[in-house]
């Protein structure tokens, strides 16, 4: 039996911010992860990792954050309720049927984090989840997903894994402007990469929720 995702979101903020919070649940719990969860909760910007919350083998529960003298590391309260989430590189082994992109009320995914670990806590079935990628606006939602952005999408959908030429074939489009394009979709969870280093959409569907009535309200 392999790990399953139980949890996985990735909000964008306005100054470029990003929060990404990816929860596993593990075929057993140990005594290194009692909880019986692999966790990440990752926030960065510009590249930068600013702090990370995980609990890889071998290190326990921990942290991790920049400050003017470089990386440190130290341990957090234990707890299952403040767990939020796990590993996202080499991670598409459970294909997820959705990705939602939307403008989540604000705390909506750390709660959603909360009211897992609950169910986790209280040893209750965790119900599969799909992956939400949120803003905190629809100018900036609109603003990373552009219309050639998007019609990179549906083109690479339907081409399968494709190289960055055959897509840009596919486009009509600048090999150099579609690679922009492509790291941008790649660092958004949208478009991944195979093991031979094609692209593709790993998702059998990509909804947009927009709601422009107090979708941040508190």
């Amino acid at each position: 039996m392999k790990a399953r995702r139980i949890i996985e979101s990735k909000e964008v903020w306005p100054d470029g911010t990003l929060v990404q919070l990816v929860v596993w649940r593990l075929p057993a719990a140990s005594t290194e992860r009692p909880h019986g969860l692999k966790y990440r909760l990752y926030c960065g910007r510009n590249g930068r990792c600013l702090v990370r919350y995980d609990n890889e083998a071998g290190k326990g529960d921990h942290r991790h954050a920049t400050c003017a003298r470089g990386p440190i590391c130290s341990r957090p309260c234990r707890g299952c309720s403040r767990i939020f989430a796990p590993t996202y590189g080499a991670w598409r082994e459970m294909l997820m049927s959705k990705a939602i992109v939307e403008i989540p009320r604000r705390g909506e995914y750390f709660q959603r984090a909360l009211e897992v670990a609950a169910l986790v806590d209280a040893g209750q079935a965790v119900p599969e989840a799909d992956y939400h990628l949120g803003y905190s606006s629809a100018a900036q939602l609109f603003g990373e997903l552009t219309p050639v952005r998007l019609a990179l999408l549906e083109a690479l959908k339907g081409l399968g894994p494709a190289s960055i030429e055959a897509l840009a074939g596919r486009l009509g489009r600048n090999e150099t402007d579609v690679h922009a394009d492509t790291l941008e979709l790649l660092d958004l969870g949208l478009v991944e990469k195979t093991g031979a280093g094609l692209l593709w959409v790993p998702w059998e569907e990509i909804q947009i929720r927009v709601n422009l009535c107090g979708a941040q309200a508190a």
